[in-house]
């Protein structure tokens, strides 16, 4: 797969934040297929109370959570956090790193006195945000191929009906409190991301036999559960649900 080198910036709206208590997560988000960031805002922290921080996290995918040594991957970036007023679009502060020597053990940068509380803006809205320098964008070739002949409804009804039946699925998904039950063998043909998920080294899995078959179960984080449900009933029946 061929890439291009480009910028990408990623920015997030907080309301009310002069009124936040504690770290802020911004949603993870990706500059490729398998790397993973988050930004991490606080208004206050306990050694600067006057100030607020505000750092890059790595969020480590498979390979990178059992490896020991550097994440080599991620030293080619470049990045630069910032503050800004979204109402005048004008950045605060800004904190600009070099990505190399994140680790198991150094997942992230930042700096806990990134800029005064008094140059929040007055009105409450903050944006926090990051920009890559020397970003990949993959150029995936996508095949095309005619439509072949749909499948009977009744077939894909029947097939649907094994999706979260707890007495046929193999496969068990926690999220946010929810359980979505699945066949994992379905799921691993026709999907990349659940075939790393299975057959990855993932630090949550857990397996446990039942009388006639083993239980997979997996704690999901990056995705809802209502994202997850349409993506499963998806992958096993090849339709979408309204």
């Amino acid at each position: 797969m061929s890439t291009l080198k480009c910028k990408g910036s990623f920015e997030f709206t907080i309301f009310e934040a002069t009124k936040l208590v504690g770290d802020v997560y911004s949603p993870p988000f990706a500059t490729s297929n398998e790397m993973f960031w988050q930004l991490v805002f606080n208004p206050s922290t306990p050694d600067h109370p006057q100030f607020c921080s505000l750092g890059l996290r790595a969020i480590p995918n498979p390979e990178e959570e059992n490896t020991t040594g550097i994440w080599k991957n991620r030293d080619m970036y470049f990045a630069t956090i910032f503050l800004k007023d979204p109402k005048t679009q004008k950045k605060i502060d800004i904190g600009r790193a070099e990505l190399n020597g994140f680790s198991a053990t150094r997942r992230g940068f930042g700096w806990k006195d990134f800029c005064h509380n008094s140059e929040l803006p007055a009105h409450g809205e903050l944006v926090f945000g990051v920009e890559f320098e020397n970003a990949d964008i993959g150029l995936v070739a996508h095949s095309v191929t005619l439509p072949g002949r749909s499948l009977p409804k009744d077939l894909v009804d029947a097939w649907g009906d094994q999706l979260n039946n707890p007495d046929t699925a193999d496969a068990q998904f926690n999220v946010n409190g929810r359980t979505i039950y699945a066949n994992s063998g379905i799921l691993c043909r026709r999907s990349d991301y659940f075939n790393t998920m299975f057959n990855g080294a993932w630090s949550e899995t857990k397996a446990k036999k039942t009388p006639n078959r083993q239980m997979f179960t997996r704690h999901v984080r990056d995705m809802s559960e209502f994202s997850l449900g349409n993506v499963s009933i998806e992958k096993t029946t090849g339709s979408v649900a309204a």
